[in-house]
C-alpha cells in the first residue's frame, strides 16, 4: 500500500512531547494496576497537559482526578476543552467553582443545556437553585429545587435542602414543616438535623428542639456525640444561630441532599459529590467530616485521613472524626493511635467514643 514497515530492531524516534506523553500514560496505567489512584491522577493529568487536544487523555485524566478529589485540576482541564466535550461531572465542578466565587450567572451558563443522570440532574438543579438564591430570587430557587426526577426514591431526597432554601428566604415556618416532612420520610441527615435544632430555637420552639435531639444524642454511638453539644445548648437556654455565612449555608444545604441520596447511589458517586462540596467549601467542618467518614467506611483510608484531620475542635463532629482517625492510624502506628485515643478519652470522658 506504499507504506514501509520498520525492520525488527529498528529504533523508533519519538518527538520529545510524544515521549513525555508515552511515559506519563505508562505511569498512569502502572499506577492503576497497582491500585495507586493518586499517582494515576497525577500521571494522566501530566499526559493531558502535554496534549490538550487528545480527548481520550482528557477523559482518563478527568476520571482519575475526580476519584481522588483533585477538583482544581479537573476545572483547569475542563477550561481547555470545548464545552460539548466535557463530561457531566467536570461541568458540575465548573459550576461549583463559580458558585463558591459568587459568580451566579456563570453557574447557570455552565449547567445550561447539559444532560445528566437523574441523581446528578437533581444535584445540578439544587446548584442552580442556590445560585438563584444568591441573586435574591428565593421563590424561583425553591421552585427549581422542588422539581422531581424520574427516580422515585430520589423524589424526597431534597427536602432538607429545600428547607434550608426556605430558611435563607426567611420563610421559617414553612421550613419547619418541610424539616418535619423529611424526618417522617426518613430523608434526614446529621447536618440537616443539627441545623433544624437551631431553627427550632430561633422560632422559640425549645421543647421541640429538645425532643428532636434527645433520642439522637442517646443512641450510644460515636457519631451520636455530634448531637450532645446541640442538646446542651438547648438546655442552656441559648438562642438558635441561623446567621451562618452564605458559603456555609450552601454547603450544608447541598450536603443534606447528598446524604439523603447516598443509600440509593453507588458509593463512588457519593464520593464524587462530597468531593465537589469539599471543593466548594474547603474549610467546612460538616463537609470534611462527612467526606472523611464516607471514604474511611469504604476502605479509602489514605484519602480519608486529611479530611478527618481537617475537622476543627469546635465542631460537633470532632470526637467522631478523631476516633475514626485514630483507628486509621492504628493500622500503621499503634503507639501513636493509642496516644491519640487516650488524649480523647481524657478530654471527653463522657463520650461513647
Amino acid at each position: 500500500m506504499g507504506l514501509s514497515v520498520a525492520k525488527p530492531g529498528t529504533p523508533v524516534l519519538l518527538q520529545r512531547s510524544d515521549a513525555d506523553i508515552f511515559a506519563a500514560t505508562l505511569a498512569g496505567r502502572y499506577a492503576q494496576g497497582v491500585d495507586n489512584p493518586k499517582l494515576a491522577a497525577q500521571a494522566w493529568a501530566r499526559a493531558f497537559f502535554r496534549r490538550t487536544s487528545d480527548l481520550e487523555l482528557y477523559d482518563r485524566a478527568t476520571a482519575a482526578n475526580f476519584e481522588v478529589g483533585n477538583l482544581g485540576i479537573v476545572v483547569r482541564m475542563a477550561k481547555l476543552v470545548a464545552p460539548d466535550a466535557r463530561p457531566p461531572k467536570a461541568v458540575l465542578a465548573l459550576a461549583i467553582e463559580a458558585l463558591g466565587q459568587g459568580r451566579y450567572q456563570d453557574v447557570v451558563r455552565a449547567l445550561e443545556g447539559q444532560k445528566f443522570s437523574p441523581s446528578l440532574t437533581q444535584f445540578a438543579n439544587h446548584l442552580r437553585a442556590y445560585a438563584l438564591l444568591g441573586q435574591g430570587q428565593g421563590s424561583k430557587a425553591y421552585d427549581l429545587a422542588s422539581q422531581v426526577t424520574s427516580i422515585s426514591e430520589l423524589e424526597d431526597a431534597g427536602l432538607m435542602s429545600r428547607a434550608l432554601i426556605l430558611v435563607r428566604a426567611k420563610r421559617h415556618q414553612e421550613a419547619v414543616a418541610l424539616f418535619e416532612k423529611a424526618r417522617s420520610l426518613e430523608q434526614d441527615s446529621p447536618a440537616g438535623l443539627r441545623f433544624y435544632s437551631e431553627l427550632l430555637l430561633s422560632v422559640g420552639q425549645r421543647d421541640k428542639a429538645d425532643a428532636l435531639l434527645v433520642p439522637l444524642a442517646g443512641r450510644g454511638t460515636v457519631k451520636a456525640s455530634a448531637f450532645t453539644g446541640a442538646l446542651a445548648r438547648v438546655r442552656a437556654g441559648e438562642k438558635g444561630n441561623l446567621a451562618i455565612d452564605v458559603q456555609d449555608h450552601v454547603a450544608i444545604g447541598l450536603l443534606t441532599l447528598v446524604e439523603a441520596m447516598q443509600d440509593s447511589r453507588p458509593p463512588t458517586e457519593t464520593s464524587d459529590l462530597l468531593f465537589l462540596l469539599a471543593f466548594l467549601h474547603p474549610t467546612s467542618d460538616e463537609v470534611s467530616a462527612a467526606l472523611g467518614q464516607h471514604l474511611a467506611s469504604h476502605g479509602y483510608d489514605e484519602l480519608a485521613e486529611p479530611y478527618l484531620a481537617r475537622v476543627s475542635s469546635v465542631s460537633p463532629d470532632f470526637v467522631a472524626t478523631r476516633t475514626e482517625l485514630a483507628w486509621l492510624v492504628y493500622a500503621r502506628d499503634s503507639k501513636q493511635a493509642l496516644l491519640e485515643a487516650r488524649g480523647l478519652a481524657a478530654k471527653y470522658p463522657s463520650s461513647f467514643g
